[in-house]
């Protein structure tokens, strides 16, 4: 009985496959119902889109007139072929199942940015999408079905065609040919194991000398390599002895077996004899056609919002690969993509393998990512290279917003030298449970971009986008800000985190604001700003511009207009009088002169030693000319930063309408007992003369560092947060006391930490302090001991300044007990340590 079963489900799956009608009449000869980088479309609407291939077997051609498509076989004539279409004798018709619904020759827009780039099409694109999990695939004509196929779950680019050799029946490709003869081996649809991974003997990176590289592989298995970008083939060289790599070289390697379906593909970079990098190394490897062909190559012809498949390795300075990821690669940025230096996207997908990092790429506490960026600095491009990755250093711990974090490397695509390039994060749901700590299971994200013209026309204009989530919290965050009602608005929005945004916007001068604005939410919680893309700000030509009554730009309006949300948050006085001293409280801190261009000097001292040889890169194509040239524009952004914060403080006053200034100075009764926020804001520049409007309220608070507690102001104030109105000059002094102890850390120090190893009598008597550190990156600096009064009564300079953990030996004059300040000062800012000695 269960022999019988067996052979009546054979005998029924092997009808199912087999055409309906006879094969001297066109038949579906292939399909891919899960392309990933198998014949990319790219020219016309889609990258790597599905596809279908007709074939006619007959001896002359055929007219596909009243031929139909259908991805269900009750539906004949679901997607009817264009009239005109025909086969040749022997010749096959490739179509691309993409949802498009279009013909070779039509005069079309594609339907995202910029909206109004026409082309001409080349490819036949049917009206349904091919489904990767399985469905039916059916050819008519007129209403009689020809030819159709019903398939199950697919694998990535492992077609479906039939065997010329086996009665035309239907085989597994696992190296397919859209438009051609299916004559690769033919392997059975019951197959599903992978040929195993190549193993290399010697890692990619930097050699001084030439390299020896063995390939291997599970035994028996036949490995094919190749050395320009491209995926290994049957076609490609067949490996038989170890590779002499005695120049730069790409070597992708992969396993292909007859009786296997292909395996993954493997690639190394080996960089032999070239200049030692001083930052991290991104290579990124690619098939060339998809980067330069002049049909579908994405530099060639700039295809927005495209993604082709290559490899990414990181390499650390030391020229040691860290990892190698495969990934999809896309233009990046709204307007610069047409750049010489390209901006990319990098999004790692499971249709890989696998879909995320695990690298500390940056130097934040997180080390997972599925999306990052790869800037060229956009507007930038061609004078500082740095003016939007300030941003991540001049917001930390002092904006409630987030930026994408941000490492400087040179790249390398398919062994040339691409320059330096901006490593980003993307603001994708990774990011926000780093940053924010929230459920994404609720985000919504919603943004300022160019968006089609509502009247269509395939023009674009500034507006809001719908990037996750759906519109409905928006626009009851809106209404509810037009309301007027404080409770109610304070619910919806965080109006700390909006307004942040807005002095960002204004202090620096991003002219672009109007289509660079992100905000952002998850259920529960009130909207809050995102910060990127300020590459137009830090501008000094754009000092003066005023963005709260002029735009700046050809597209973007005033702030205090065309950003409804702000300007009805401003007409509200508590609000009004909030945003102004805030504003004021990050002019005398987060943006103060001196904080701007030591941000500015630390980054630029990490570009200057590559800063040549990018310049000789790319100055034929507009880019930076010389070092001096670059130097030279760096010393334009610090000159904005000397002088922006007294331009946008009278721009403040005269826009708000307010009466006159005043100076606040907050001391604290031991020394950096405390952090002082001043309407919210960390004074991380110093808390004397500090300049805030008159006659407007203003909060002051302190909040007291680990060891100490707070008593209460010197005015006799028992609360750690004051209410203030300025009408003159204010000093207020906070009281301290010390409590506990502190103790050596626990753990070893990470990322910017200074932590307490122990602590010995000498023979003398003096004492000996010893320290670890972590730095993040390359420095200078001091760690220096105080006394609690402030007296410093040891200074010793830093014994290493590259990435990485320390020790230090503090030797001090010091013989009594007592508690004590250790103050280590570096690019990265200042790290505090208090030491009880017994």
């Amino acid at each position: 009985m269960k022999c019988t079963l067996r052979l009546v489900v054979v005998i029924m799956l092997f009808s199912f496959l087999l055409p309906r009608a006879g094969f001297a009449q066109v038949q579906i000869n292939e399909f891919l119902a899960k392309n990933v980088s198998t014949s990319p479309d790219m020219c016309d609407y889609d990258d790597f889109s599905d596809w279908i291939e007709l074939y006619n077997p007959g001896n002359s051609a055929v007219n596909l007139g009243g031929y139909s498509l259908t991805d269900v076989l009750s539906t004949p004539g679901k997607w009817p072929i264009p009239s005109g279409a025909s086969i040749p004798a022997n010749g096959y018709l490739l179509i691309r199942a993409d949802g498009y619904d279009d013909k070779p020759g039509s005069r079309a827009t594609r339907p995202y940015y910029p909206f109004t780039k026409s082309f001409t099409t080349r490819r036949y694109h049917t009206n349904f999408k091919l489904n990767k999990a399985g469905e039916q695939l059916g050819l008519f004509n007129g209403n009689t079905l020809v030819d159709s196929v019903s398939y199950p779950a697919q694998l990535p680019d492992v077609s479906w065609g039939r065997n010329p050799d086996d009665n035309n029946s239907w085989y597994k490709y696992d190296e397919p040919t859209p438009g051609a003869a299916n004559s690769t081996a033919a392997k059975p649809l019951s197959l599903a194991e992978f040929s195993p991974a190549v193993t290399f003997s010697v890692k990619g990176g930097f050699y001084s000398s030439a390299q020896t590289v063995t390939l291997s592989a599970a035994s028996g298995s036949t490995i094919y390599y190749t050395t320009n970008g491209s995926r290994p083939t049957v076609n490609s060289t067949r490996y038989s002895s170890p590779l002499q790599v005695t120049s730069t070289r790409q070597i992708r390697a992969r396993c292909i077996d007859t009786d296997k379906l292909a395996g993954p593909v493997a690639t190394n970079s080996y960089f032999i004899g070239e200049k030692a990098r001083t930052i991290a190394v991104v290579s990124i490897v690619a098939d060339s056609s998809f980067l330069w062909d002049d049909v579908i190559g994405l530099y060639t012809n700039h295809y927005k919002q495209k993604e082709i498949p290559a490899s990414m390795e990181f390499i650390t300075p030391d020229g040691k690969k860290q990892f190698q990821m495969d990934m999809d690669l896309g233009p990046g940025s709204l307007t610069s993509y047409e750049s010489p230096q390209m901006p990319f996207q990098i999004s790692f997908e499971s249709k890989y393998g696998v879909d995320i990092v695990d690298y500390p790429l940056f130097a934040k506490s997180f080390t997972t990512f599925r999306r990052l960026r790869l800037r060229n600095s956009d507007d930038a491009w061609a004078t500082n290279l740095m003016s939007d990755n300030i941003l991540e250093a001049l917001i930390d711990r002092q904006m409630n917003c987030a930026t994408e974090a941000y490492r400087p490397v040179v790249v390398y695509i398919n062994g040339a030298y691409w320059g330096i390039m901006d490593l980003r994060e993307q603001f994708d749901g990774l990011f926000f449970v780093h940053n924010w700590n929230v459920d994404t299971t609720g985000l919504t994200m919603v943004k300022r971009s160019m968006v089609q013209s509502a009247g269509g026309m395939g023009m674009a204009s500034e507006g809001f986008e719908l990037q996750r989530g759906t519109w409905t919290d928006w626009e009851t965050m809106k209404s509810t800000v037009a309301s007027g009602s404080v409770a109610n608005i304070r619910n919806v929005v965080d109006v700390s985190s909006l307004f942040d945004g807005i002095c960002m916007a204004h202090y620096s001068v991003a002219i672009t604001w109007g289509h660079n604005t992100d905000y952002w939410k998850v259920d529960g919680s009130p909207w809050r700003r995102n910060l990127a893309d300020f590459d137009r700000g830090f501008n000094y030509t754009s000092l003066a511009i005023n963005l709260f009554s002029n735009g700046g730009g050809s597209t973007s309006g005033p702030l205090l207009t065309k950003d409804t949300v702000f300007a009805d948050l401003v007409k509200i006085p508590e609000f009004k009088n909030y945003f102004v001293q805030r504003y004021a409280a990050h002019l005398s801190s987060t943006f103060r002169p001196e904080r701007i261009v030591g941000i500015i000097d630390s980054i630029s001292k990490i570009l200057s030693s590559e800063m040549a040889d990018h310049a000789a890169r790319w100055k034929n194509d507009h880019g930076i000319q010389s070092l001096s040239a670059w130097q030279g524009e760096v010393d334009k952004m610090k000159k904005f930063g000397n002088e922006r914060a007294k331009i946008a403080m009278a721009q403040l006053a005269q826009d708000f309408k307010l009466s006159g200034t005043a100076k606040l100075s907050v001391e604290s009764s031991l020394l950096d007992a405390a952090d002082f926020y001043v309407a919210g804001v960390r004074m991380c520049s110093g808390t004397s003369d500090l300049e805030f409007f008159t006659n407007v309220p203003l909060t002051v608070k302190a909040v007291p560092k680990q060891g100490y507690t707070f008593v209460g102001w010197e005015s006799g104030e028992k609360t750690d947060s004051l209410t203030i109105t300025l009408t003159g000059d204010r000093t207020l002094t906070a009281q301290f006391e010390v409590t506990g102890t502190v103790t050596a850390a626990a753990v070893k120090p990470v990322g910017y930490q200074l932590c307490l190893t122990g602590y010995r009598r000498l023979p003398g008597g003096e004492t000996a302090i010893d320290l670890e550190y972590a730095l993040p990156g390359t420095t200078t600096g001091t760690i220096a001991l105080y006394s609690l009064a402030g007296r410093r009564l040891a200074e010793v300079a830093l014994d290493a300044v590259v990435t990485g953990v320390h020790l230090k030996t503090v030797t001090t004059g010091i013989q009594a007990s007592g508690t004590f300040l250790v103050k280590m000062k570096t690019d990265f800012g200042v790290q505090m340590l208090k030491i009880l000695v017994d």
